[in-house]
């Protein structure tokens, strides 16, 4: 077997192993799903986000920027602005990050000009209620997903039954897991296995409480 065979065996093991694993994503920037199925969707407003950044360091004219962000327009229009750049973004992290999830999730396997009206039907069709259940819980094994902005309908802290999903609160009470250890500490209390942090916070205080010691 050759060095590329070797390698991809166990890998292919490890990411087996690893896609049975029940997640808990730390760090999310989520509207509740009510607003988010009201948006009209297309795979131009894909780009808006961090894809946007790669695309202004690429060298696209900050009026055609403009321009493809404005949802008010046709999308075929803001497609025009987009495409002419799309060749200089497939092979970088963050378009790649993005193609990867489109493809997974609705089986886009690329946008173009060949694409993207059909893409666009595809996630309309797919933006109703239930959408971040099928997606976070459905397929990608998410029990909790911890809300970094906005706030959601969920007690903060409570996990979730299993086999369901939950949104929490977290930036409400400033606990950020990037800086702060007591989500980890609280989220280890409710398995049953506290960690070294389980006296940082009081169990159980509210979303307003802002009395947490760590600090970034």
């Amino acid at each position: 077997m050759d060095t590329a065979g070797r390698i991809a065996e166990p890998a292919a093991r490890l990411y087996d192993e690893v896609s049975r694993l029940t997640v808990i994503d730390a760090h999310e920037h989520l509207m509740p799903e009510h607003e988010r199925i009201r948006r009209a969707l297309d795979a131009v407003s894909l780009f808006k986000a961090y894809p946007r950044m790669v695309l202004q360091a690429s060298g696209m004219p900050a009026n055609d920027l403009a321009a493809m962000s404005e949802r008010s327009a046709p999308v075929e229009e803001r497609c025009a602005r987009l495409a002419p750049h799309l060749s200089h973004l497939r092979e970088l992290a963050l378009t790649r990050a993005l193609m990867i999830g489109i493809r997974e999730l609705y089986g886009i396997e690329r946008i173009d000009d060949d694409t993207y009206l059909q893409a666009t039907e595809t996630l309309r069709a797919a933006n109703r209620a239930g959408l971040y259940e099928r997606t976070f819980r459905d397929r990608m094994r998410v029990a909790v997903a911890l809300n970094q902005q906005y706030d959601s309908d969920d007690p903060p802290w409570t996990m979730p039954a299993p086999g369901s999903f939950r949104l929490t609160r977290m930036w409400v009470s400033q606990l950020n897991f990037a800086c702060k250890p007591e989500p980890l500490a609280l989220i280890g209390a409710e398995h049953g296995r506290p960690g070294p942090h389980a006296g940082r916070l009081r169990r159980g205080a509210g979303a307003g409480d802002r009395t947490a010691s760590a600090t970034c």
